[in-house]
């Protein structure tokens, strides 16, 4: 069996490609899918552009995407504890928790920080002059912060709670 440390360092690696993947994919297909990541004045120019009228997600939309991301992101984190050797709600969460925030970490510091604020392929048409706005970082820090608390917590939770009955059973 695999050292702990070496499982975890492999897992996470796996879980950041798949998440930047994920990201480049979808801004590839659509880049106005990630409308909330906007800072506002660009947001406001969107709205005012008659091609991104129609394009703009709606909170409803918005909202049933990211339940729908967080319940395949539990399901892979629990296998993922579970592969690692969680067999108890508390094991998972931990394991859980480490995972999200390594792809989090690296969300806010390289997908947000390198190649969102400093324009690796991220401007959007008709919002070019907004160059000021595409560079602030604090927004992204605090996108961070309520990633860890909100979106962290409530995914590692409901992957330990997908791990627990199995322990019982193991």
């Amino acid at each position: 069996m695999a050292l702990p440390h070496l499982t975890f360092i492999v897992q996470a690696t796996v879980c950041r490609a798949l998440f930047t993947a994920a990201i480049l994919a979808s801004r590839h297909h659509d880049p106005v899918v990630s409308f909330r990541t906007y800072p506002p004045a660009v947001q406001e120019r969107m709205r005012a552009r008659p091609e991104y009228a129609q394009q703009i997600p709606t909170d409803a939309k918005t909202v049933g995407r990211k339940i729908a991301a967080a319940f395949v992101i539990a399901t892979a984190l629990a296998t993922a504890s579970r592969l690692a050797g969680a067999r108890d709600a508390a094991s998972a969460l931990a394991w859980s928790l480490g995972l999200w925030s390594a792809v989090n970490l690296r969300d806010a510091l390289v997908i947000d920080t390198l190649w969102f604020c400093r324009g690796w392929g991220y401007r959007l048409p008709g919002t070019e002059d907004l160059e000021a706005e595409y560079r602030k970082v604090g927004r992204h820090r605090v996108d961070f912060l309520k990633g860890e608390v909100i979106g962290g917590l409530a995914v590692s939770l409901a992957a330990s709670g997908l791990i627990a009955p199995v322990g019982y059973v193991g």
